[in-house]
């Protein structure tokens, strides 16, 4: 087994870069492709130089007039590795909301029709912030990390 470096933060290196491509994606896609190099620097902590030679010879990015951009491959990189945890929490929020809307309908039915209650209402509104939090979590991260400077995952 390859022995990983760590720098003084203990990211392993390759860690900085894989944030770097999420983030100009969410750049890309909530960000109306808003990616100035001094921000995405500040950020995620690169040095002055790292974050041209992580752009320029990574081969994840293209760099244009208009923006920074993703490449094929690291389209398929962020596809494969970075973006399938936040597919299931876009899938548990889903599941989550559809049940508390189940669950709103079923306090309707006894508040007004008077059936049985197997749930109080204000339960089910925490069901339906927990469902949104998880379906929109990837962008509640973009917003963190935009206001905060803070590590980025």
């Amino acid at each position: 087994m390859a022995k990983r470096t760590k720098n003084s933060k203990g990211l392993v290196k390759g860690d900085k870069l894989r944030d770097l491509i999420l983030l100009v994606y969410m750049n890309n896609k909530f960000g109306k492709g808003e990616n100035d190099i001094s921000k995405l620097r500040e950020t995620l902590g690169y040095s002055p130089g790292g974050i041209y030679s992580a752009i320029e010879s990574s081969g994840y990015f293209d760099k244009r007039t208009d923006g920074i951009f993703l490449t094929k491959e690291g389209e398929d990189y962020l596809k494969e590795r970075i973006l399938p945890p936040y597919d299931i929490f876009r899938l548990l929020g889903i599941a989550i909301i559809f049940i508390s809307s189940i669950l709103m309908v079923q306090w309707f039915e006894w508040t007004y029709l008077r059936t049985n209650l197997v749930f109080p209402w204000y339960s089910n509104l925490t069901f339906l912030a927990l469902g949104l939090i998880l379906l929109f979590m990837l962008r509640i991260k973009y917003m963190m990390a935009k206001r905060k400077k803070m590590d980025f995952l």
